[in-house]
Order: C-alpha cells, then sequence, then structure tokens
C-alpha cells in the first residue's frame, strides 16, 4: 500500500540539513508513537503538534518536515495502522480442519489488532478526522483508499480460508464487524474509567471469546451448507 503522506502530497517539506534515512525514519516513529501515546494520556483534542514533539523530544519543526501539519501526522498514524494490518491479512493462511479452527485462527488475527491499547488513540483518530469539516480533501481520500485497502485484503483472506459462499452472501462482512465490535468493545472498557475488562479474568474472557467463535462458526456452517444445497 503506497505511503499516504506521498499520496497526498499537500506540503512540500521544509529545507533541512543531510540526514540519514535511518535516522529519518526513527524520527518519523517517534513522532508516530508520540502522537498515540500523547492521544491515550490528554485526549484527541489536548494532543496538540507542540505536546507530541515535546513527548518525541524534537522540536515543533520536526514535525512540520517530516509530515507539514498535525492533520499529516495524524493521517500517518493512520496508515501506518491499517498498513500493518493488510499486511498482517496478507500474510494469514486459515489452514484448520473444520469451519470453528479456521475462525478461530481468524478472530486471533482480528483481536490482535483491534484489542492492541493503542488503538483507542488510532480509532479516536479515525473518528475525528472523518467528521472533521475542516479536513483537506487529500485526507478524506487517503482515508477511504486505507479502508478499501483492508476490506480487499479482508475478503481475499475470507475466500482463501472458506471460498466464496461467504461474500456472496454478505457474510464476509458480518464476521468482519463482529470480532471486531468484540476486540473494540474490550479496548474501550479496558482503555476506559471504568476499566470493566480489566476486573474479568483472563479465564472469563477466553470463555467468552469461544463462545462467540462458536455462534458464529454455526451460522456459517448453516449457511455454507444452505447455499450448496441449492
Amino acid at each position: 500500500m503506497a505511503r499516504v503522506v506521498e499520496v497526498v502530497g499537500r506540503h512540500e517539506p521544509a529545507s533541512a540539513p543531510a540526514r540519514t534515512v535511518a535516522g529519518d525514519e526513527q524520527i518519523r516513529h517517534a513522532l508516530l508513537d508520540a502522537a498515540i501515546a500523547s492521544i491515550l494520556e490528554r485526549g484527541y483534542y489536548r494532543a496538540s503538534s507542540n505536546e507530541i514533539a515535546r513527548r518525541a523530544d524534537v522540536t515543533w519543526g520536526a514535525i512540520q518536515y517530516h509530515f507539514g501539519t498535525r492533520e499529516e501526522l495524524l493521517l500517518a498514524v493512520l496508515e501506518r495502522s491499517f498498513d500493518r494490518f493488510v499486511m498482517s491479512l496478507a500474510a494469514t493462511e486459515l489452514t484448520g480442519a473444520t469451519v470453528r479452527d479456521r475462525l478461530a485462527a481468524l478472530a486471533r488475527v482480528i483481536w490482535a489488532h483491534y484489542g492492541r491499547p493503542e488503538y483507542v488513540a488510532v480509532m479516536q483518530i479515525h473518528l475525528n478526522l472523518s467528521r472533521d469539516p475542516k479536513r483537506a480533501q487529500a485526507t478524506e481520500d487517503a482515508m477511504l483508499h486505507l479502508t478499501d485497502g483492508i476490506i480487499g485484503a479482508w475478503r481475499a483472506l475470507i475466500e482463501r480460508g472458506f471460498g466464496p459462499e461467504l461474500a456472496r452472501q454478505g457474510l464476509d462482512v458480518f464476521i468482519f464487524e463482529t470480532l471486531r465490535g468484540h476486540a473494540l468493545g474490550d479496548a474501550i472498557a479496558r482503555e476506559g474509567p471504568e476499566r470493566v475488562v480489566s476486573r474479568l479474568s483472563d479465564q472469563v474472557v477466553r470463555a467468552n471469546q469461544s463462545r462467540l467463535i462458536d455462534a458464529l462458526s454455526e451460522h456459517i456452517e448453516r449457511a455454507v451448507a444452505t447455499t450448496r444445497a441449492r
């Protein structure tokens, strides 16, 4: 997937002294990590450019040089998260002997990505940029491009693991939304003020996940059987 900040092309980098590629990448990732940490600790709107730069131990000029604006920096956070997920989907092979085995492997990929504590920050960025009336058109276009990348990688994985029947019935989207919703609910509960999930034992959490996989597996098996019987 192309680097969004290059696709967007909304700014020309300021002049800067010669530096190594490795050094540039290190600073970029430090700023992305600092943006996530700032949002998790202070909230989306209080995670200012100055706060992010301070946390990354650089000047505001580093943000301007590497990204241009705060919006482009936050867009790059989305880009990195989405790209990593797409690569994870592309590298996954669902080879279990049963529908449940393959669905459990699929769920682990989803829950590993969306269940990360830092994804709460990524979600805030996505929601706020999506609804910001002042966002650049290029930002909207880039976000749609990223979403299309995930949808394409997900559908390809579902077809590899379960065949084409699920997509024909729209179940590929249903499975994605169900597993993602469970992961996001857990992440929000864990990171939110009530910290509900943190008070549950790992055994209870795993049992709830197993129940969800059982229910989805039964639904998929019935749907596939019905389709093949026609």
